[in-house]
């Protein structure tokens, strides 16, 4: 259950009553998970993290080492995981990959992957800020990529 102690909205600005999709302005936003984790202060909305992973060893082929990495990354950048990842292998010819999922209590972190390739799409996105060269280090540290691009989107 999500509970909004304090959330004012701009006049005239649309949106959800989500906290993670509208401006707010003026008022401290508490929100608890109900797992002992609450995020305060409508300063601190992060944002997206996005990254093409390119030519990464053998790893990125194991559905295993996938859902080692969606958890290694969840943790690693301080999320709160919600449930285990949901990893799967599917497609056909050159588009055989794995598509995963892990929801964590301020969004998800996605991934697709290309087998032929060796590439990983990678999305990380929180309302919550997180480091965005620890997303890099669980990265490198789990596919060595020949290539690592990305781009950080922050909430406004």
């Amino acid at each position: 259950m999500i509970a909004i102690e304090s959330f004012v909205r701009e006049p005239g600005t649309r949106g959800g009553s989500s906290a993670c999709s509208a401006p707010i302005t003026g008022a401290a936003l508490s929100i608890d998970f109900g797992l002992g984790a609450t995020w305060a202060s409508y300063q601190d909305i992060g944002g997206r993290h996005v990254a093409s992973v390119l030519g990464c060893n053998e790893a990125i082929l194991s559905i295993e080492k996938m859902y080692d990495f969606m958890q290694r990354m969840a943790d690693d950048i301080d999320m709160v995981r919600y449930g285990p990842p949901i990893v799967a292998r599917f497609g056909e010819g050159n588009d055989v990959g794995i598509s995963g999922v892990q929801l964590i209590m301020t969004s998800a972190i996605t991934i697709h992957t290309n087998d032929a390739h060796r590439d990983m799409y990678l999305d990380v996105f929180s309302c919550k800020p997180f480091d965005e060269a620890t997303v890099r280090r669980v990265v490198e540290a789990f596919l060595s990529p020949t290539s690592f691009t990305c781009e950080v989107l922050y909430r406004k």
